[in-house]
C-alpha cells in the first residue's frame, strides 16, 4: 500500500527495490524529485496544495 501524495512507486528506481525488498522492506523510497507547493497559514502538512512534482529534469517555464 502507497500513501504518498504520488500514490505509486517511482519507476526510476522499482528495480533497486524488488532488489532490496527480497530481504527487508523499504517504508520510503524516491529516486529523486522536485516540488512546488503552497503552504497554509498555519502551515499544517495536510492543507499543502503541490503545484508541481517531477521526478525529471524541468524547464524554468515549468515552475
Amino acid at each position: 500500500m502507497d500513501k504518498s501524495k504520488k500514490g505509486c512507486i517511482d519507476e526510476e528506481i522499482k528495480e533497486l527495490l524488488d532488489v532490496i525488498n527480497v530481504k527487508y522492506q523499504t517504508t520510503s523510497s524516491c529516486a529523486g524529485r522536485i516540488v512546488v507547493y503552497t503552504v497554509s497559514d498555519d502551515r499544517k502538512k495536510q492543507k499543502t496544495e503541490w503545484l508541481l512534482a517531477s521526478h525529471k529534469k524541468v524547464e524554468f517555464d515549468d515552475v
